[in-house]
């Protein structure tokens, strides 16, 4: 198991795992405080069984795209207080994300999102559990 600790100084993880082969991976608590950026970070994995991002911090990040692009992963976990407040581009996140069949978005708050494009493009992806995500910016956003 990649276990991942102090990222207390990072701003930018861009394709941090990209094309990796890891199996497992284990966030410390509240360990990334300053992260914005965490676009393509799990892009092109393999073979993942398993991603728990209960205890990753994304309070301040800004740009989620290409997250879990192109990637197979069995299962993945977020957590009911994960912060997207601050996200503006969720550009392709799950785009072709192979093996998960269900995700639970309920506590994602997509309040500032203004970019959305290609979201869940070409998943294998069975069931979405979305909360409220009507709110005052919806005519704003870009989802063609």
């Amino acid at each position: 198991m990649l276990r991942i600790g102090d990222f207390s100084k990072l701003t930018r993880v861009q394709t941090m795992f990209d094309y990796s082969e890891i199996e497992s991976v284990s966030f410390e608590d509240n360990n990334c405080p300053l992260l914005t950026n965490v676009q393509g970070m799990f892009q092109n994995i393999t073979s993942l069984g398993a991603l728990d991002l209960r205890n990753f911090d994304f309070s301040h990040v800004t740009n989620m795209s290409s997250l879990f692009y192109y990637s197979k992963i069995g299962s993945l976990t977020f957590g009911d207080d994960i912060d997207t407040s601050q996200v503006t581009t969720m550009y392709e996140a799950f785009y072709n994300l192979k093996g998960v069949k269900k995700l639970d978005l309920s506590s994602w708050d997509f309040d500032s999102v203004t970019d959305i494009r290609e979201f869940l493009s070409y998943t294998e992806i069975e069931e979405v559990k979305f909360g409220d995500i009507n709110n005052r910016r919806s005519e704003e956003r870009r989802v063609g």
